[in-house]
């Protein structure tokens, strides 16, 4: 696995348990249950840390920091699945990676990050059967098309892990986020007319995505269910 590519997993995921061995030592990185993180060596814990993006800060392995051993280390276990190449394609894969890579661009390169850019991605990734809308102010496909929007909010999901993000635009800005909420009952104001759609700015209500066809379904299952107790 290339160094970028574990930074930014990590960086947005987080990391819970990477070990490996460089220059004959053996050395742990780990997240503490109140949110801080830690490098340690077989006996010690070298450094603390509040924050994952400190632990790429940190010269803990020899004065150097783990960018600059990371060719160099060897017996890598992730979480107890083995190498970090095993692990990426067990539990992330091209898929998640890409969206976790935009959340990333969205945070902290923005000049590679825009809208439109971002919302063509997704549109070409539900195409592919790779994403789902779950529920957004516009489907993708006539988000793409209004090139005036003021304000909008999409909420998708990867299709294979079931992880949310969540793409908006406002006149403060855009971004792309994690958002692993997504199907939590707290979240379901979020998709209310008044908070998702753009009525307004004068628009009709054109929310879209799977949240709002199993609501239909719902309604529906419950006037065949009233018909047949007639």
């Amino acid at each position: 696995m290339e160094f970028e590519t574990f930074k930014v997993i990590t960086t947005i995921l987080g990391v819970s348990e990477f070990e490996f061995e460089y220059n004959n030592k053996e050395y742990s990185i780990g997240h503490f249950e109140k949110n801080g993180y830690f490098i340690a060596d077989k006996d010690n814990i070298l450094a603390k840390m509040d924050s994952v993006i400190e632990v790429f800060d940190s010269k803990a392995f020899d004065g150097k920091t783990l960018e600059e051993i990371w060719y160099s280390i060897i017996t890598v276990y992730w979480d107890g699945l083995g190498d970090a190449d095993n692990w990426f394609n067990q539990l992330i894969g091209d898929d998640l990676f890409e969206l976790i890579n935009m959340v990333y661009d969205s945070r902290y390169n923005k000049e590679k990050f825009d809208y439109w850019g971002t919302l063509h991605k997704l549109f070409k990734m539900e195409n592919e059967g790779k994403i789902v809308l779950y529920a957004g102010t516009y489907s993708l496909a006539n988000a793409i098309e209004k090139v005036d929007t003021e304000e909008a909010s999409f909420y998708i999901y990867e299709k294979n892990h079931r992880i949310g993000f969540s793409l908006y635009i406002n006149r403060m800005g855009s971004s792309f986020v994690l958002d692993k909420n997504i199907f939590k009952n707290n979240h379901k104001r979020l998709y209310k007319r008044i908070q998702l759609s753009n009525i307004l700015f004068g628009e009709p209500d054109q929310r879209k995505g799977e949240f709002f066809n199993m609501k239909k379904s719902y309604k529906l299952l419950a006037f065949l269910k009233r018909l047949i107790k007639r």
